[in-house]
């Protein structure tokens, strides 16, 4: 920044930059939403995706993303990706932060072309890693509506776990963080290493919540729930920037704070 210059030229220089920046998060929040494919090409530019055995889910939220592979019948979990994301130029521009299927990819940012159409998402691109060279990705969402309005929408948005206790331990997160993202219906969420690009769990499925009791329909995860499919969680809000809870059943409590 020019510091010699004098102010009212600090005036005139400052504001187009303040004006370029709320275009860019307006853009970027444009996206916000629960998305399921309907239609994918993966690799083969000549073979369309089995979606019939596969659920795969992506969630937009204020400039933060997660996907999701799983088998709904069978509650298995096939892989999960996630990170950062803007809009710019025409180009939808991801960067992966975690991504089960090949760690190497971690850190890399990809250009797709992409197109925002009523309830429809559409993006196509290319990704390089060192398992997958030059692979294409051709995908078409469909914007996931509630059943049911969202009595509370405190928890609307993208937070990060401080800390927790499981089974009456100390979580001992150290290097690992876990990110989790409320976007009615939907929420997901993902625990990694920022440092290596290791993957390590993730969980995801719909979820309703009246300002202090969350309900979680728990649709794929890598942990076992012991049967469980369904989780009632008492939660205590921290103002706007963070929620505490607390699993009863399970002896479990976290502490969350927001990212956006």
């Amino acid at each position: 920044m020019l510091l010699q210059k004098p102010t009212g030229m600090r005036k005139l220089f400052f504001l187009p930059v303040l004006f370029f920046s709320c275009i860019i998060w307006s853009q970027d929040k444009a996206l916000n939403g629960s998305y399921k494919i309907v239609k994918a090409v993966y690799g083969n530019e000549n073979g369309n995706y089995n979606i019939d055995k596969t659920t795969i889910i992506k969630i937009f939220k204020d400039g933060y993303w997660i996907g999701a592979f799983f088998n709904n019948q069978e509650k298995t979990f096939s892989g999960s990706g996630g990170g950062t994301y803007i809009t710019k130029n025409g180009k939808y521009i991801e960067t992966l932060n975690f991504y089960s299927w090949d760690s190497t990819a971690v850190g890399s940012t990809y250009n797709f072309n992409y197109k925002l159409a009523s309830n429809r998402y559409f993006q196509e691109g290319k990704i390089n890693s060192a398992k997958y060279q030059d692979y294409l990705i051709k995908e078409e969402f469909e914007k996931i509506e509630a059943k049911e309005p969202l009595q509370n929408n405190s928890l609307e948005g993208v937070w990060q776990l401080e800390n927790a206790n499981w089974g009456g331990e100390a979580s001992g997160l150290g290097k690992v963080k876990e990110i989790k993202i409320y976007c009615y219906p939907r929420f997901a969420w993902a625990q990694y290493h920022p440092q290596t690009g290791q993957f390590i769990g993730a969980g995801g499925g719909t979820y309703s919540f009246d300002g202090k009791k969350l309900i979680e329909a728990i649709e794929y995860i890598t942990y076992d729930m012991n049967g469980r499919s369904e989780v009632t969680l008492d939660i205590s809000l921290d103002g706007k920037k963070g929620y505490h809870q607390k699993d009863k059943q399970n002896n479990y409590t976290e502490s969350w704070t927001r990212l956006k």
